[in-house]
């Protein structure tokens, strides 16, 4: 609803001036917990986890914000440049275990 929509903001705000990785991922956690419809903090937790290294998490959250909204700007390219990244992490570790054995 609205009222707690206004109430998340805060988190929201407090988030995206924090400069520590983990706080600002339990801010947006914390706000998301009270307004979970809105896309733009689901996207700017999507990319604190990409900071974080985070990948899947980060897919997730860009998932969640298509979602809910299927528009948003920016948000199906990002979401195919982590499953790129992610793909091509997972390539070279199997190439690296291949190798070993």
């Amino acid at each position: 609803d609205e009222e707690a929509c206004q109430q998340a903001k805060t988190y929201f705000y407090r988030a995206k001036d924090m400069e520590d990785p983990g706080e600002k991922v339990f801010l947006y956690q914390r706000g998301l917990r009270i307004c979970p419809q809105s896309p733009r903090a689901h996207a700017e937790l999507a990319e604190a986890y990409a900071r974080f290294c985070e990948t899947r998490e980060a897919i997730g959250k860009w998932r969640e914000v298509l979602r809910y909204d299927p528009d948003y700007p920016g948000g199906r390219e990002r979401l195919q440049v982590l499953q790129d990244h992610l793909a091509n992490a997972k390539n070279a570790t199997s190439s690296k275990k291949k190798r070993v054995q």
